[in-house]
């Protein structure tokens, strides 16, 4: 972890986020996502979950971000899916849910709409068709005799005399 720079009679400690060079005559900053203490010999690359900040160290991501071993920042996880409880990677949202880009969470559908894979938004079940619950990851048809217009969570009886539209 130290070098002798030309002419120099004593060796001297490389700084935090450097190491010596390969014939340990100055040194040199480690790449980016890894880091070194002062007096390291060699960089190590920031654990999954966290980036290598311009101080030297390896930082946390934040919420709603992850980040691969030897990362230099932390990204955001797409559209239906999370970071894991890591910050290491992202999981998928489960069908009947949602989440948008940078979201630490997924959300629940709502009655009357469903989704069913990885998505930003949920669909609303369309004219005929009901969702009752939340977290919907299907649509189903109205009874014989009922109708639903569409984003229903449950379908209505006709009214005496006429029946639901074709």
């Amino acid at each position: 972890g130290t070098f002798a720079g030309a002419g120099s009679s004593q060796c001297s400690m490389c700084s935090e986020g450097s190491v010596p060079n390969a014939n340990q005559s100055s040194c040199e900053p480690c790449d980016a996502g890894e880091v070194a203490l002062p007096g390291s010999s060699e960089c190590s690359p920031c654990s999954a979950g966290k980036y290598a900040s311009s101080r030297g160290e390896c930082s946390q991501c934040e919420a709603g971000k992850y980040a691969e071993k030897g990362s230099a920042h932390c990204s955001q996880c797409e559209d239906g899916r999370i970071p894991d409880a890591n910050r290491a990677g992202c999981v998928t949202c489960d069908p009947g849910e949602y989440a948008l880009s940078g979201s630490e969470s997924c959300s629940t559908c709502q009655p009357g709409s469903y989704s069913l894979r990885v998505t930003s938004s949920c669909t609303l079940c369309t004219e005929g068709w009901y969702s009752a619950d939340a977290g919907s990851s299907e649509c189903s048809e109205c009874p014989r005799g009922t109708f639903a217009g569409a984003g229903s969570s449950q379908c209505s009886m006709c009214s005496e005399g006429s029946v639901p539209n074709a």
